[in-house]
């Protein structure tokens, strides 16, 4: 199934409105800037950043916006309806996906069998506009991002309330009604044979697909303290290959300023080799359970077996306590040391 994104096509005029919100929550004595809107969203003013240039937010900070402003699920994911939404109190319980997604698959069932549809994951990744791999991905207990949460509204039926703030009915929300599902968009009859070829083709690892042109993939933004990860995904962004690089090596965009003693500053380009072994004392980047940061590596826990040992930069800043996270070994699926730095172009 082709689903065109309507998030992704309209997230800079949503934006816009949800600012106007933030500065109307705040008052008229509030200072106007992006980093006025980070604070009051508990977030980095790199992301806000990102996000006034057009780049979707995680579905955990779309989850965050919906809340703290006061905004409609529906209108955030599908457009439809008005902007206005219910604001949820902070403790308010956040949505699940362990729990979401057993019912997403009974959905899917369901739908398979009026459409009498093979009931197996790869068909359930063609309908919902995904590839197998990022469903395994999501049986893993990875969250979708904000543009595959939508393509679950619009495909099966699911209540944007539900998926998004993970309350009210799987159907019908907190007021009991089923959302209006958006508009299909019509391909010209010249056009349809496109999407048809494109369903055809298997889907293409994208480290490979980009390899095949000369460059590497921006796989996302790495949070570079502690306490920050950030949902690791492929960014529509492609970087030069260098040479001396394994076949695996990808590229990622820091977040934060604790790095700045490696030489690692916010935005630019920290090319990563996963083809590499880390040693202790590398940076490196590292994803487990769908989340990404980049720390140093200190190898194995000291204190915890099973577990790998990531420590933060900056310790000046807490007094001189250096902070560390242990990581279950088992929850990580990429380790790759940093071994270049560069500015962006």
């Amino acid at each position: 199934m082709n689903h065109e994104s309507n998030i992704a096509a309209k997230w800079p005029h949503r934006f816009e409105i949800i600012c106007n919100k933030i500065f109307q929550i705040l008052g008229p004595e509030a200072n106007l800037s992006q980093r006025a809107i980070a604070d009051f969203l508990g977030t980095y003013q790199s992301k806000v950043r990102l996000w006034s240039g057009g780049q979707l937010p995680s579905a955990v900070d779309l989850e965050t916006i919906a809340r703290k402003c006061g905004i409609s699920p529906t209108w955030l994911l599908t457009g439809q309806g008005e902007p206005e939404g219910r604001t949820i109190p902070d403790d308010a319980p956040r949505a699940d996906w362990a729990a979401q997604y057993p019912v997403i698959m009974q959905a899917w069932k369901k739908y398979a069998a009026e459409n009498k549809l093979p009931m197996s994951e790869l068909q359930f990744a063609k309908e919902a506009g995904i590839t197998h791999g990022k469903h395994q991905a999501w049986k893993k207990g990875q969250r979708p991002s904000s543009d595959d949460l939508e393509k679950l509204a619009s495909v099966f039926g699911l209540h944007p309330d539900w998926l998004l703030l993970g309350m009210g009915d799987p159907r019908t929300g907190m007021d009991g009604k089923k959302a209006a599902r958006p508009q299909k968009i019509e391909l010209p009859e010249s056009a349809q044979h496109l999407t048809a070829y494109q369903q055809e083709l298997p889907p293409v690892p994208p480290l490979q697909a980009a390899m095949g042109a000369g460059k590497l993939p921006v796989m996302g933004l790495a949070p570079c303290s502690v306490q920050g990860w950030e949902t690791g995904r492929r960014m529509a962004v492609d970087v030069e290959r260098l040479a001396g690089l394994g076949p695996d090596a990808f590229a990622v965009l820091p977040i934060g300023d604790s790095m700045e003693p490696e030489g690692i500053r916010e935005g630019m380009v920290c090319y990563c080799d996963p083809d590499r072994a880390p040693e202790e004392g590398d940076a490196v980047y590292v994803e487990a359970d769908g989340r990404a940061t980049i720390k140093i590596w200190s190898g194995d826990s000291p204190e915890r077996a099973g577990m790998i040992r990531l420590t933060g930069w900056l310790p000046k800043r807490n007094g001189g306590k250096v902070f560390h996270v242990d990581v279950a070994k088992e929850s990580i699926t990429i380790i790759a040391p940093c071994v270049f730095v560069k500015r962006r172009a």
